[in-house]
């Protein structure tokens, strides 16, 4: 996955009406930039043609239409920062600063790390909320052939099930023999 920096889009406006600056508020197109390899400029007239933003200023990324245009999964957005999803990437919503209040920042979540495309850095998974001492969210974005498969639960009767297994695949080669005959 490529690292891009948000700072480098500086004047170049983003979102239905193009008022919005990339370099200073573009943190989550970026996101989705760097999950789909899209280039920003891109990737930002094809949210437009697919309706993804909303707001006054038409620059929001509505989560639920995004993953629709890109053809991912959506599993909502989860405030608990224990529940890390098993899957990489996806999209954690951080607080920028250590300042009074919410300064909302968007970054992309890796197992072990994060890619901020602010400053187009890779840093530790929890730096922000070491430095702000908040956690915002997850949202839970699935990236097709990125989320596990479920482990089958242990086996309790494995002896039993093997043994059926055998019986029926005598039956089956019984069956093979006559036909063949």
């Amino acid at each position: 996955m490529k690292l891009l920096n948000q700072l480098a889009y500086k004047g170049t406006k983003f979102g239905k009406k193009k008022a919005t600056d990339m370099g200073d508020y573009g943190c989550k197109l970026f996101c989705f930039s760097m999950i789909t390899g899209i280039d920003p400029v891109t990737l930002d007239k094809f949210f437009v043609e697919k309706n993804v933003y909303f707001g006054n200023a038409g620059d929001l990324i509505d989560d639920t239409a995004a993953a629709k245009a890109l053809g991912w999964g959506y599993k909502g957005v989860d405030k608990n920062i224990n529940n890390m999803p098993d899957w990489e990437p996806t999209i954690k919503e951080v607080d920028f600063s250590a300042a009074p209040g919410k300064q909302q920042h968007f970054v992309v979540r890796m197992k072990e790390t994060i890619l901020d495309p602010y400053g187009g850095v890779e840093r530790t998974k929890n730096f922000y909320e070491e430095k702000s001492n908040q956690f915002v969210s997850y949202r839970l974005f699935v990236v097709p052939n990125q989320e596990p498969k479920p482990v089958p639960a242990p086996c309790q009767n494995c002896a039993e099930l093997q043994e059926a297994l055998d019986t029926v695949k005598g039956k089956i080669e019984e069956v093979q023999r006559i036909l063949s005959s």
